[in-house]
């Protein structure tokens, strides 16, 4: 028993094979399972949660087209300089906002999701796509949106 053993062990659980003889190249395919099994898992949950729908099914676009992205990828809106601009986007897309969506949610009884409805127009459940591109019923937001556009 030992660090090893708990390794080999962990490891197991998640269906990656540490073998007992290691080399450098038993050690880089574990390795390479490793990082497989964490992209196939970190998928897994971002498909099958109903808080990171703007994660989900999200494409990245490259010089050569349109390629399928992996849930870890550096994205080009961390690259934004103003801090409190890139910390609302990340917010807005991992669902840690103040939309009535996540906020009815986390309520002591929580909401039905058909019944989060919009503060402006309360037609539409508030959820980041109606707020951001869908909703008139707000002339400011309605200006900004305009104002984003041109």
């Amino acid at each position: 028993s030992g660090w090893l053993s708990d390794l080999r062990s962990n490891l197991l659980k998640i269906n990656v094979l540490l073998p007992r003889e290691l080399s450098s190249s038993s050690v880089a395919k574990c390795m390479a399972d490793l990082k497989s099994a964490m992209q196939t898992a970190l998928r897994n949950e971002v498909d099958s949660s109903p808080k990171l729908e703007l994660l989900q099914r999200r494409v990245e676009f490259s010089a050569k087209g349109r390629t399928e992205s992996p849930v870890l990828l550096f994205r080009s809106y961390l690259r934004i300089q103003e801090w409190a601009l890139r910390q609302a986007l990340t917010r807005l897309l991992v669902s840690d906002h103040r939309l009535s969506i996540e906020i009815l949610r986390r309520a002591p009884e929580p909401i039905p999701r058909e019944e989060r409805l919009c503060r402006f127009c309360v037609a539409a459940v508030e959820e980041p796509i109606h707020a951001l591109f869908e909703c008139e019923c707000s002339l400011d937001l309605v200006t900004l949106r305009r104002n984003f556009w041109e």
